[in-house]
Parts: C-alpha cells; structure tokens; sequence
C-alpha cells in the first residue's frame, strides 16, 4: 500500500517541465469557452454553434484536472478539487433541466470566481485525510 500512497501522493508533488504556461494556457481557452457558452445559453444562440465550445470546455477542463492528477491525487480531497467535482455535478444537472441551462452556468461561474479568488489557505485546505496526506500547497 505504502507504494501505492508514494504513487498517488508524492511527496512532495511531481513538477513537470512548462506546467505553469500549460496550465495558464489550458485555463485561458477553458474561460473563454466557457463564457461563450455561457453567453450563448443566456441568448439562446443556436446549439450548432454552441457544440464546438463545449467541447473546448470539456477538453480543456479533462486536461487541466489530468495535470494536477499528474502532480498528486490529494488535490482531489482539498476545497479546489472537491469544488470540481461539485461544478462537474451541476453541469451533469444541465441534462435533465435543461431550461435552466444558463442559469446553472451562471451559477457555476460565480461559484467558480469565488472559489478561484480565496486564500491558498482556503484553497488548499484538504476535507477529507487530513494528517494522512499532505495538500498540493506552493504547487502551482
């Protein structure tokens, strides 16, 4: 088991090089597909126009969770992690309420900024584990 935990909890995290520009780069694409989508739901622009930037959306949010799986699995048990799998449950809402589409986006959005702007201690902090493993602090 001990091997196991060093695998997914290494400490400290794995680095690879250039993860801060391909986070930066993901997390850019992600936002504004996302606002497009966002925006286009509010006025309920066509969906064939809309598909393309879900799946900008979809690839780039798969992409920057991968990277920090990379790091470490901890991330997965603190706030920031824990709030992805809560903004991935609300979209999964999306699908059986649909007429309230933008407004569950508008509301992932404005959990996400807040979320996105508190502390690193908050951020950071881990739920689940703690004593047991350590959090991704200082690994952005």
């Amino acid at each position: 088991m001990s091997d196991l935990r060093h695998i997914l909890f290494p400490e400290p995290p794995r680095m690879f090089p250039g993860r801060r520009i391909i986070r930066s780069l993901l997390r850019a694409a992600h936002v504004a597909a996302s606002a497009v989508l966002l925006g286009g739901h509010f006025v309920d622009g066509p969906l064939e126009r809309l598909v393309p930037f879900l799946w900008v959306a979809l690839a780039t949010g798969a992409l920057l969770i991968v990277t920090e799986l990379l790091s470490t699995f901890a991330w997965l048990f603190e706030v920031r992690g824990l709030f992805i799998l809560l903004k991935i449950a609300l979209l999964s809402l999306i699908l059986i309420l649909w007429e309230s589409r933008a407004a569950i986006l508008l509301i992932i959005l404005l959990l996400s900024v807040v979320v996105a702007h508190a502390s690193g201690s908050i951020r950071h902090r881990l739920v689940f584990f703690r004593g047991t493993i350590r959090p991704t602090r200082g690994n952005d």
